[in-house]
């Protein structure tokens, strides 16, 4: 095997290792320390009590040993009130009334805007009624109105309260008499999460500067491992087919799109529309075949290596934060979002082990004070060549195709040749046995380099015929004349069956030309088709 072959990173995960490690039968992702978003949330809230039960647990403890200090802590409280007790009302109480006016002012703007608020409004309208509509449209509001009010407050937490909005929305929802039958509770809360994630972005899209922070440097990671693309990890990926480019290029469209958008629904269609992107590319590298689980996740690194999405992280945690749980947890989307956890997790462990190197070596191509052999690149470069190629691959079919239907036309020509001299002996046997002047003249007309009888119809037929009908008459009276009444029935007898004769060789030929000439002249606008086919 090649050597750089065997450098080449290969990754490699089962189904098993994507799902929940609590058992649950849903999707984990690495962010999550394997848990899916339901265990995860359990497990923090669980971690939360047990923290609250310890803090109490100690505090009751201790609580007689810090009477006298828990005093004289007291009183330094009361001697500075400007450290701890008045600043901390006069700088959180006006950031509340800001944040609520804030609020109240963005509501009444987006109740104007045509959007997902109309949406869902309408669509609960159409099912429930204006009572309904009005009632859950109140209960959105007031969300949307906790939020802005607690905008300073962690983002698991707002995380945790819209979560269970959902919940108690759906569990609201499936207790109400609908007007129509064939209402679908999963649009209905597909509207809502859409409504409550595009309004309240803004807040609950990651801003803060931790958070940033682990963006800027993730994007610095993609950006110092962009070497990797360039042959040192292992892909399905056959460079050399044009569309298998295209393909990546949309991929890579897909995930940076995913960015722009507001919703959690929508940013996890970019993903899915990524991922099957990536999926045609893998099928047209396999000439057809369907793409296996496990060349996925390896073209997914190679695509956010290529693409180095914007805020990507943050995304992440938006998504599993404020999109509804069956989205993140199970179907399609949570294939592709655990994959996608998966992957980034991977680019953040992936060392100089994992791609059999030198760890100097790897800190050089990093910092890129190495440049990438071109050997192992899957360059433009590489692929200007191998189009080249592939045209000269093609002309040179071009060449072969002329060359045979030069044959074929040569041995057309011969045919052709050969046919006119049959049609030319058969036409000297016909003026020999019969020497008239109309036959003569049927025979020059044979002869014309453009038969006008191609275009002649039944009437000349019969005029030859009646023509030679009458040279046979003529022949008969004068037989009749020289041996007398005694050959006379002879002599008629051996007239019709020599004019039945004659016109039976006439009609023959006639159609026999005909036919032929026809053929002829099809093969050879056939032939003329082909040419100027082969020529575009």
């Amino acid at each position: 095997m090649d050597a750089s072959q065997d450098r080449k990173l290969r990754v490699q995960i089962t189904e098993q290792e994507l799902l929940c490690k609590n058992g649950c039968g849903f999707y984990g992702t690495p962010q999550w320390n394997g848990f899916c978003s339901k265990c995860w949330r359990l497990s923090q809230q669980k971690k939360t009590i047990d923290h609250h039960k310890n803090r109490s647990l100690l505090s009751n403890t201790d609580e007689q040993k810090n009477d006298s200090r828990s005093s004289r802590f007291k009183s330094m409280l009361r001697k500075s009130p400007s450290m701890f007790s008045s600043s901390s009302p006069s700088t959180s109480e006006p950031v509340q009334s800001v944040s609520h006016s804030s609020s109240t002012a963005t509501l009444q703007t987006a109740a104007n805007i045509p959007g997902p608020h109309e949406k869902l409004y309408k669509y609960v309208l159409e099912y429930f009624g204006p009572n309904v509509a009005k009632d859950i449209d109140n209960k959105c509001r007031s969300m949307l109105e906790k939020i802005f009010v607690n905008a300073r407050a962690p983002l698991d937490d707002i995380s945790e309260s819209v979560q269970a909005f959902y919940q108690s929305m759906k569990e609201y929802i499936s207790k109400l008499k609908l007007i129509k039958n064939d209402f679908n509770q999963g649009t209905f809360m597909s509207e809502l999460e859409e409504y409550i994630c595009t309004e309240a972005y803004d807040i609950i899209f990651s801003d803060r500067a931790d958070e940033e922070a682990a963006d800027l440097s993730m994007q610095d990671r993609i950006r110092s491992l962009n070497w990797v693309t360039a042959g040192f990890l292992e892909t399905a990926f056959d460079f050399s087919i044009l569309s298998v480019h295209n393909y990546i290029d949309e991929a890579v469209t897909y995930i940076i799109d995913l960015n722009q958008y507001r919703s959690a629904r929508e940013k996890l269609n970019c993903l899915v529309s990524c991922s099957k992107m990536l999926f045609d590319a893998l099928k047209e590298s396999r000439s057809g075949a369907p793409a296996s689980a496990d060349e996925f996740l390896p073209a997914l690194i190679y695509i956010i290596l290529h693409a180095n999405p914007p805020l990507i992280l943050s995304n992440m945690k938006f998504i599993s934060r404020f999109a509804l749980p069956s989205r993140v947890m199970r179907g399609e989307s949570g294939y592709y979002f655990t994959n996608l956890s998966c992957a980034l997790q991977f680019i953040q462990d992936m060392n100089a082990e994992s791609l059999h190197m030198d760890k100097e070596e790897f800190e050089a191509y990093t910092s890129g004070r190495l440049g990438v052999p071109l050997n192992n690149r899957e360059s433009d470069r590489n692929m200007a060549i191998k189009a080249m190629e592939k045209g000269l691959k093609l002309f040179d079919g071009l060449l072969d195709d002329q060359a045979k239907l030069d044959d074929r036309i040569t041995a057309f020509s011969g045919q052709m040749e050969e046919n006119c001299e049959k049609y030319a002996e058969q036409i000297n046997t016909l003026l020999s046995e019969h020497p008239s002047e109309e036959i003569k003249k049927f025979c020059k007309t044979l002869r014309d380099p453009e038969p006008p009888f191609l275009v002649a119809t039944a009437s000349m037929e019969n005029e030859l015929l009646i023509d030679g009908k009458d040279t046979l008459e003529n022949e008969k009276d004068t037989g009749e004349v020289e041996k007398g009444t005694v050959e006379k029935d002879t002599v008629e007898n051996e007239s019709v069956e020599r004019e039945k004769a004659i016109a039976e060789d006439v009609k023959d030929i006639v159609e026999d030309a005909k036919d032929t000439i026809g053929t002829e002249n099809d093969t050879v606008e056939n032939e003329k088709n082909t040419v100027e086919s082969e020529k575009i």
